[in-house]
């Protein structure tokens, strides 16, 4: 070390020398020197003392030894030294720097280097150090049937308790337990005639049924083919034709699953069979009386092939 100060002793001086000449030369030598020092060194350059951090590049002019004028490039990065505080928190048990700390309190522990050019830094730790007590943390969710979750795939549906175990970031054991919701989702269809009505209308009651183990479940629902009704829960439909009728009931925004995932989604379909016996089939419609009705009673501009219609009190119907 005191090596290494005498030369940066002995460097300062010749810088000293050198810088102290303003001559001019038409060709002069550049020559460069680098120099790295501590903070505590007191590095002195042209009457200036570098005993801060700086990393930069002093030019001068000076006077070689044959009298023509040289340039000399000093490249001085002056480096911190002195003591460096940090804090950190561990659990008993739990080494640090060779020292195990076996009991709950606070801790200083000073290391003490030094940079290839001498510079030391002390480092101290404020250690804190805590009794790890294992936790467990409680979480719910919910997911359907078919998603998998932590590497399992849940086909039943059910409550379910997975734990996991983990560390905090000190390092103490802290376990979650999920409660995995895995709803149930049903639904059935039942048609019965509408009374005191000559439309042959039928009223649609639609059952559904959820079990969401503890959490409420709201579903969705619609209709295919679309039916317009304030209850689509309990429609009244009245279809000119046979006519199968779907009912897709969806649990939404469960487990993150899209609209396209299976589990959360249900249907169930009716068919309405509408008697389509006729009383006569005409080829060639008459072109005389060409009055004709749908099964609703409304007139048909129009008729279409293979259509029943009422003409004239009877079932017709186009070949």
């Amino acid at each position: 070390m005191q090596k290494f100060k005498n030369n940066l002793l002995l460097l300062a001086l010749s810088l000293a020398t050198a810088f102290s000449s303003n001559a001019t030369c038409e060709n002069p030598t550049i020559v460069e020197k680098h120099v790295t020092t501590c903070l505590s060194d007191n590095f002195e350059v042209n009457g200036e003392i570098y005993n801060f951090p700086i990393d930069t590049t002093i030019t001068t002019t000076s006077v070689g030894s044959e009298g023509c004028d040289s340039i000399t490039k000093l490249h001085l990065t002056v480096l911190e030294n002195g003591v460096i505080n940090k804090d950190t928190t561990i659990h008993i048990g739990q080494m640090l720097y060779g020292k195990t700390f076996d009991s709950v309190g606070s801790y200083e522990v000073s290391e003490k280097f030094f940079t290839e050019v001498g510079c030391s830094i002390t480092t101290i730790w404020r250690i804190q150090v805590i009794d790890c007590k294992a936790t467990t943390i409680n979480k719910d969710t919910m997911i359907c049937k078919g998603q998998v979750l932590f590497g399992d795939t849940f086909n039943t549906a059910g409550l379910f308790y997975v734990k996991r175990l983990g560390f905090n970031k000190f390092g103490c054991s802290t376990d979650t337990v999920w409660n995995v919701r895995v709803p149930e989702i049903s639904v059935k269809i039942f048609a019965q005639d509408v009374l005191n009505s000559d439309k042959k209308e039928k009223q649609l009651d639609v059952k559904i049924n959820t079990n969401g183990f503890g959490s409420l479940l709201i579903p969705d629902y619609h209709w295919e083919p679309e039916i317009s009704s304030d209850d689509l829960l309990n429609p009244i439909v009245s279809p000119t034709e046979t006519t199968t009728y779907t009912i897709y009931v969806d649990l939404n925004n469960v487990g993150g699953m899209s609209d396209e995932e299976n589990g959360c989604h249900v249907k169930e379909s009716i068919t309405i069979n509408v008697d389509s016996a006729v009383d006569d089939i005409l080829a060639n419609p008459s072109s005389k009386d060409n009055n004709y009705y749908n099964l609703n009673g409304q007139k048909v501009v129009a008729p279409e092939s293979g259509k029943v219609y009422i003409n004239n009190g009877k079932k017709i119907m186009y070949k």
